[in-house]
């Protein structure tokens, strides 16, 4: 026989056999339970210890999914056990979006001239928003495209590979009319005598405004200005150095997307054309409107435009119109311009050589004084902040009562920053003053450090303690240009100006919020009425940091909403490769939100905010797409 190590029955003795009573069925089912009972126990203890283990090493912020390699394993949505398209009756999905055809990479929806041309369109109606249902597709980055230079360097420089520019195009986009030169050399684009150019038009500006008087603007009151056809934003680039901020409109694709060129540079600018329908701004929205060479026909239509102007120049603002030059022809529009001028209650301040400057006026009176028989007044069945696709009108849009303020009236910047409960109760907000608006301003200055934290790849870190606090921090200018999808106040936007921040901000009022445009404008700030079931009238790559609170949700609830996955496809249109995405709503719209952008390979996490129960925030950052 062989040798064998004797069995574990071997070395211990026998049990007694068993009786016939010991075998019944409950004396078995108790021996098996009390094993599987304190194995269960065990596992249960295990995990217990292991998440506090995991809990404690974590950062502040407690991460609730990763990134979307992990999220495309599948089965996600699911497990969660809701439907992502609750309000929708099915689940939005961008998974057969595809990209854009070559030739699409600066693709604005609801913009195509040559087919308003064809369908009869004219009279400048062809440079109109016309959105309609449109084939999505995802906007990809032209050939060579690379991130513009962190500002301030982007002000003076860009990337000639971003905009496809010739020295053809922009000879022939600016009939060399442009205050500045403009020079291509290998990749860059540059302004040299912007500067000094520049400064002694605005110089000229002042002097005129001022009467011979050595004051700036800002000393004078002028905090917003709005260029139209605005060149190269050289106006703009040069009024930042007296904290004025303007916004640059010009049409779309004509004079070489100067609007481009302004975002391009970190400077404020949109899509607009001042043509056939009203502006998406709010009544009495700026200081200082700004034409030079525009191509504007002021004089035409019995003035028209001139009435649109009024209806966006604040009482005591300044019209200056700088003409391309001076012969007979333009003696007589001067002698009609000033005809149309006095009949809306303007003045001429000043005339040097090619510049003229009209001021509103002051005096409310005067519009009820001088029209007796109010023919020439808008009727009141049209309110003054109703916004989008509003036909121009060929009459005054009074102020609503509390509302006339003047420009010599405001605060001088940056203390018109600052919104209190009487300038808010103007705007018919005094039932929210008390608790949205002191809400808005103190959640804002607490928030905002936060929120920079979050600005760096270790974010999307898998790693238990990252993010941590001794992450080296974002560096200020790690954004320059964004956007607040759904501002209300301006209270994000306020926040990051007292904290230094060098940032500009585009706040976005939109359709289905309650028309706060008007406080946004009376703080100082820039901002635009917009419904996000349409493309924004901006060009791809627009934005460094987009963000919105409650967007989401207050979308859905809409009597008409679309599908979150037509603004999440927005949102990848205007921001640029690398950029970051903030929104913060409640948990199965972020949800929702989240595998939409991870489905066109984005990173995104969740993060849980303390005190805010349902509410989470979702930091996403756009990916390199070729």
């Amino acid at each position: 026989m062989g040798f064998s190590a004797p069995s574990q029955s071997q070395s211990r003795p026998l049990s007694p056999p068993l009786s016939s009573e010991s075998v019944s069925p409950a004396r078995i089912r108790s021996r098996l339970l009390v094993p599987f009972l304190k194995c269960l126990a065990l596992c249960l203890i295990s995990i217990l210890v292991l998440v506090a283990v995991l809990g404690g090493s974590r950062s502040k912020h407690r991460v609730y999914t990763g990134t979307y390699r992990r999220y495309q394993e599948g089965g996600a949505l699911e497990v969660l056990g809701y439907d992502p398209g609750f309000q929708l009756g099915r689940a939005p999905s961008l998974k057969n979006v595809k990209g854009c055809p070559d030739g699409m990479e600066d693709f604005v929806p609801c913009y195509d001239v040559a087919a308003s041309i064809k369908a009869g369109f004219k009279n400048g109606q062809e440079f109109q928003r016309q959105c309609k249902v449109q084939k999505q597709c995802i906007v990809k980055p032209p050939k060579g495209y690379r991130l513009p230079p962190r500002w301030p360097t982007s002000q003076r420089s860009l990337w000639n590979s971003n905009l496809k520019v010739t020295e053809e195009r922009l000879e022939s986009s600016l009939n060399g009319l442009c205050l500045c030169r403009i020079l291509i050399e290998e990749s860059v684009i540059s302004f040299p005598s912007e500067e000094s150019l520049m400064e002694g038009y605005v110089q000229q500006l002042e002097e005129m405004i001022s009467a011979g008087g050595n004051r700036t603007l800002t000393e004078m009151g002028i905090r917003l200005a709005l260029d139209i056809g605005c060149g190269m934003a050289a106006f703009s680039s040069t009024l930042l150095s007296r904290n004025v901020l303007t916004m640059s409109i010009s049409a779309y694709e004509e004079h070489g997307a100067p609007v481009q060129f302004a975002q391009e540079r970190g400077l404020p600018a949109m899509i607009g054309s001042i043509s056939s329908m009203q502006l998406p701004f709010s009544l009495s929205a700026y200081d200082m409107i700004h034409c030079k060479d525009c191509g504007a026909q002021w004089h035409d239509k019995g003035g028209l435009l001139l009435f649109e102007v009024n209806r966006l120049l604040r009482p005591g603002g300044y019209f200056v119109w700088t003409l391309p030059f001076l012969d007979q022809s333009s003696n007589s529009i001067l002698k009609i311009m000033g005809k149309l001028t006095s009949s809306i209650c303007w003045s001429q301040l000043a005339h040097n050589q090619r510049t003229v400057i009209w001021q509103k006026t002051t005096k409310q009176r005067c519009y009820t004084s001088r029209y007796k028989q109010r023919s020439t007044m808008c009727e009141k069945k049209n309110p003054a902040d109703v916004l989008l696709y509003q036909p121009l009108r060929p009459c005054v849009t009074e102020a609503p009562n509390g509302r006339w303020r003047t420009v010599q009236q405001q605060h001088l910047w940056p203390n018109r920053l600052m919104l209190t409960a009487r300038r808010l109760s103007r705007y018919g907000m005094v039932r929210m003053v008390s608790k949205d608006f002191n809400e808005d301003v103190q959640s804002w200055l607490a928030k905002l450090s936060n929120y920079w934290s979050l600005f760096t790849p270790v974010i999307f870190s898998d790693h238990p303690k990252r993010p941590s606090d001794d992450d080296p921090p974002a560096p200020k200018n790690v954004v320059r240009n964004i956007m607040d999808m759904n501002a209300q106040y301006g209270g994000f936007n306020a926040a990051l100006l007292t904290a230094g921040k060098p940032v500009w901000v585009m706040n976005v009022v939109p359709t289905s919020a309650p028309n706060t445009l008007s406080a946004v404008f009376d703080r100082g700030l820039l901002g635009v009425h917009h419904d996000w079931c349409e493309a924004f009238p901006t060009y791809p790559r627009s934005y460094d940091l987009l963000y919105a609170r409650s967007l989401l949700s207050q979308e859905l609830q809409k009597p008409k909403p679309c599908t979150l996955a037509v603004i999440v496809l927005e949102m990848d249109r205007i921001l640029r490769p690398e950029g970051w995405v903030l929104l913060q709503d409640e948990t199965q719209v972020i949800e929702t939100a989240r595998s939409l952008l991870v489905q066109i390979r984005w990173e995104a996490r969740i993060i849980e905010i303390p005190g805010h129960g349902d509410q989470r925030l979702l930091v996403g950052q756009k990916n390199w797409r070729k």
